[in-house]
């Protein structure tokens, strides 16, 4: 059951950073909560988990996995924010909707591995970049923010290697901002 919840998981995932190839739909995320003034976005950071990973691994965080779980907690928390400033310069315009809604489910996910191991996360607020002069430009944010956030995983994953539930979940984390990436060079 628990295998079939993961599998489930990872589509879902999956299907987000695909569906934002698309227009843009109303962002409903509750968890990590978000405050807007303005045209900036803060997103408070979360504890609780839809997505946990295999609970059954509870191994103690050795400071790799801390500082793993915690910058990509952190890169997400901001990444979100960025698009949810787009938001609220243009409005639920695709792939900005979906995808700040993707990575509030990014950060959940991480969330849950951080429990699993008893990290603490950051609490922001994260302030995210503001949403630049023009749609375009908006666009070429999103693939940078991408570009940055494939990067850290593509650190982060060999140093948590001993960790299955952390490097199922950053594997599969990775997979879903390549499809990010993609929409935004699309848009």
């Amino acid at each position: 059951m628990a295998r079939a919840t993961r599998i489930m998981a990872v589509v879902g995932i999956l299907g987000i950073g695909a569906a934002a190839c698309g227009s843009g739909s109303p962002s409903s995320s509750s968890s990590p909560s978000t405050a807007s003034q303005g045209t900036t976005s803060t997103v408070r950071g979360s504890t609780g988990s839809t997505l946990n990973p295999s609970p059954s691994s509870s191994q103690p965080a050795n400071p790799a996995l801390v500082d793993a779980i915690t910058k990509l907690y952190t890169a997400e928390a901001v990444a979100k924010a960025t698009y949810n400033n787009v938001v609220l310069a243009y409005g639920e315009v695709g792939p900005f909707a979906t995808i700040a809604q993707a990575e509030g489910t990014h950060l959940t996910t991480l969330a849950g591995v951080a429990k699993n191991h008893g990290v603490t996360l950051p609490s922001g607020p994260f302030t995210g970049a503001p949403a630049p002069a023009g749609y375009t430009t908006a666009c070429q944010l999103g693939v940078t923010t991408e570009q940055n956030m494939i990067a850290l995983y593509n650190q982060y994953i060999p140093q948590v290697t001993s960790y299955a539930d952390a490097t199922t979940a950053l594997k599969n984390l990775l997979a879903a901002e390549d499809n990010h990436l993609t929409a935004f060079q699309r848009c």
